[in-house]
C-alpha cells in the first residue's frame, strides 16, 4: 500500500511566503501530497493551495500585498483586545477564501488555533475554512481574538507552530515540514510597546518544545535560509518565496526518497 505524504506548513507571518516557493518546487517535481496541516501563515497558503490557487498565483497575489491592506489600527485597543481591528484581514480572507467548507478542498486539511482560557490546542478540519484560518492566524495583541463556543481563539503557534501530529491525524505515514522561523533573528530593537510584545512572541514561538511526542516529530524537517527578515513587514515577499523554493530545490533527493 502506498505511503501517505503529509506537508505541514509552519507559522511565521511575513516569512511564510516561503511556503509558496516550496510548493512551486514540488509541484514542478511532481511530488505527491496527500494531505496538510498549517499554522498561522501556514494555514493561510495551505487552504489558498487545496481551494486551487496555484504557487504562482500566489505569489502574485503576495507581491502585491501592501501594509495598508493589513494594518488596521483600533482606537480602542482595551476593548478590542488587539492593535488591530482585524477588519482588514477578514476582508482577505472572504477574497481569497470565500464560502468555502473543508470538504471542498482538494485535499484533506488540518490548521490548528489556541484557546486562551484553557491553553489547549484546538484543531479545525471539518466546517468553515475562513473562520478556521482567521482564528489559526490572530497573532495575540496584534488580532482580534476569534470567540468559539466557550473559548477564545488565537494564533496556533502560542502552542506549536508546526502541526505535524495533526498530519498524521489526517493518516500521514510520512511528514514534510516547513519550518519558516527557525532560529531566533537579530531584533531591530525594542522602541515601543508594540515592538516589546511582539518581540515577546518571537522568543516564545522559536523556543516552544515543537516536538514533545513522536507523532509531532517529522520524517523531514525543512528550515528556509530567511536571515534577519521580519515575519511582521510586508516587504521581502520574493526573497521568502525564492528561499522557499531554493530549501526544497536543495533536498529534492530527500523528498523524492522519502515519498517513494
Amino acid at each position: 500500500m502506498a505511503k501517505k505524504i503529509g506537508l505541514c506548513l509552519g507559522a511565521g507571518g511575513a516569512r511564510g511566503i516561503s511556503h509558496i516557493g516550496f510548493l512551486q518546487a514540488l509541484e514542478e517535481n511532481n511530488i505527491p501530497i496527500d494531505v496538510v496541516t498549517g499554522c498561522s501563515m501556514g494555514s493561510i497558503i495551505g487552504a489558498m493551495y487545496l481551494k486551487g490557487y496555484s504557487p504562482k498565483e500566489m505569489l502574485d497575489i503576495a507581491l502585491k500585498l501592501k501594509k495598508g491592506d493589513i494594518i488596521d489600527l483600533s482606537m480602542n485597543i482595551m476593548r478590542n483586545k488587539a492593535i488591530l481591528k482585524s477588519q482588514k484581514m477578514d476582508k482577505l480572507l472572504d477574497k481569497y477564501l470565500g464560502e468555502t467548507d473543508f470538504s471542498d478542498l482538494k485535499k484533506p486539511f488540518c490548521c490548528i488555533a489556541t484557546d486562551l482560557y484553557s491553553g489547549s490546542i484546538i484543531p479545525f478540519c471539518e466546517g468553515d475554512v475562513k473562520f478556521a484560518v482567521r482564528a489559526s492566524c490572530s497573532i495575540p495583541v496584534g488580532f482580534t481574538p476569534v470567540p468559539y463556543k466557550d473559548m477564545l481563539l488565537v494564533d496556533g503557534a502560542i502552542r506549536n507552530r508546526i502541526p505535524v501530529a495533526e498530519a498524521r491525524h489526517l493518516g500521514a505515514d510520512k511528514v514534510i515540514a516547513v519550518d519558516v522561523l527557525g532560529e531566533l533573528p537579530e531584533t531591530g530593537g525594542i522602541h515601543n510597546v508594540f515592538t516589546l510584545g511582539f518581540r515577546a512572541l518571537d522568543i516564545l514561538s522559536v523556543h516552544i518544545n515543537l516536538f514533545e511526542e513522536e507523532s509531532q516529530r517529522p520524517e523531514l524537517l525543512l528550515v528556509p535560509r530567511l536571515g534577519k527578515t521580519s515575519q511582521y513587514k510586508v516587504e521581502n515577499q520574493q526573497f521568502c518565496y525564492d528561499r522557499g523554493y531554493e530549501i526544497a530545490i536543495e533536498n529534492m533527493d530527500k523528498i523524492k526518497e522519502l515519498v517513494k
